[in-house]
């Protein structure tokens, strides 16, 4: 199940048809960074293996292996000790509220 989000389901809906069709492999190593877990869920369905970042669980739905870390401007995909070795893609999006 893909947990739902806050952002426009047709923007999940583009990256996954555009994006993540073309570059996700199954085996693939995936980090998806912040939210629900709906992206690393779509990573998942896809055949990748994935960790799902966020600075807690609280509101994580989608039943991955998940991190909690918190940002910094060091942050880089070598900070995830829990997924050690070479990621394949990473994935976040950004909903902006004004």
């Amino acid at each position: 199940m893909i947990p739902s989000t806050a952002t426009n389901q047709g923007l999940h809906d583009f990256v996954a048809d555009h994006v993540l069709a073309r570059y996700a492999r199954p085996g693939g190593r995936a980090a998806d960074l912040g939210g629900p877990g709906a992206m690393g869920a779509r990573l998942h369905l896809l055949g990748c293996e994935v960790l799902a970042v966020d600075r807690n669980g609280n509101g994580f739905e989608a039943g991955l292996q998940h991190a909690s870390l918190s940002p910094s401007p060091g942050l880089c995909a070598s900070s995830l000790s829990l997924f050690p070795g070479r990621l394949s893609s990473a994935t976040t999006i950004f909903l902006l509220l004004r």
